[in-house]
Parts: C-alpha cells; structure tokens; sequence
C-alpha cells in the first residue's frame, strides 16, 4: 500500500490550473506499507487508515515550511 500526501505550497490548483499547466509546484511524499504489515480485521484496519489521514494533518505543514513557495 503506497501512502501519497501531496501539497501545494503556493495553493490548491483549480481544475483549470492543472488543465492548463499554470501550477506553480508542489511537494510529494510517498510510503510504502507491505500489505502483510496492515491489520487484518475490518475496524483494526479502519483505525490504522484514519491514523495515517491524522499523521498526513501534522506532514503537510512540516512539508510546506521545508519546501516554501516558487519550486
């Protein structure tokens, strides 16, 4: 399982920015979890994803103070 957070330090994009290439930049950060190491029960595995999405609140603004705007 890869987990991809990815931000975009000067701002979300719209659809439109993205179609037509105006993005300034952004950052990518990639793990990877075997799939042996996930919890095998339905609620165990709830947990542990809902986990990852808390982390990802924390990553995101460490990432954008370590990557600032004009990549």
């Amino acid at each position: 399982v890869y987990d991809i957070t990815l931000a975009y330090p000067e701002g979300i994009p719209s659809v439109w920015q993205l179609v037509m290439g105006r993005m300034k930049g952004n950052v990518l950060h990639v793990r990877r979890y075997p799939i042996e190491q996930l919890p095998k029960e339905k609620g165990q595995l709830a947990e542990w994803l809902l986990a990852r999405f808390r982390e990802k609140d924390t990553l995101i603004p460490e990432l954008l103070k370590r990557n600032p705007g004009n990549l």
